[in-house]
């Protein structure tokens, strides 16, 4: 799968394992650099779908029609 990103920084912080460590602490930056390297590595949206330590959800309010997942 392919992932858009809002800015470069944030694909330099969602892509950079040192620039994540820099922005998150130590245990999230690993898990940001894992989940996104599971949702490139992904065939489709239903793979992460069905993946269930993210808990993929459709967002509510002025975000609905988004999903989330959490990192854990």
């Amino acid at each position: 799968m392919q992932i858009e990103y809002k800015s470069e920084t944030l694909k330099e912080i969602c892509t950079d394992i040192r620039k994540a460590t820099k922005r998150y602490n130590k245990t999230v930056a690993e898990k940001l650099i894992s989940t996104i390297n599971f949702i490139e590595a992904s065939e489709s949206l239903i793979d992460v779908r069905n993946y269930p330590p993210f808990k993929f959800h459709l967002l509510i309010g002025d975000r609905k029609g988004f999903y989330a997942i959490d990192l854990g």
